[in-house]
């Protein structure tokens, strides 16, 4: 009897749905690209996207690789006073 389930190992599925990110962030920029796209870019479910990485949003942000979440960052920003924003 086959086995059935995940297998064993590192699958490289993150990986591979990082590399589709990119890929499709850059053809199609952030408002064009899709989890779907993505999903079908790195020959998964688009529901491991979602287990992977929560949201479109921190997909992107783990695709570009920024420690830090820059919509946080921008919101404090453009909060203050916007003569002193720079």
């Amino acid at each position: 009897m086959a086995r059935t389930g995940r297998r064993p190992g590192r699958s490289g599925t993150r990986e591979a749905i990082l590399a589709a990110a990119r890929e499709s962030f850059t053809a199609a920029g952030y408002d064009g690209a899709s989890i779907r796209n993505i999903a079908e870019r790195a020959s998964v479910d688009p529901a491991l996207v979602h287990h992977y990485y929560g949201s479109k949003r921190e997909l992107f942000i783990a695709a570009i690789e920024l420690p830090l979440d820059v919509t946080v960052v921008l919101d404090r920003v453009l909060a203050g006073e916007r003569d002193r924003v720079g």
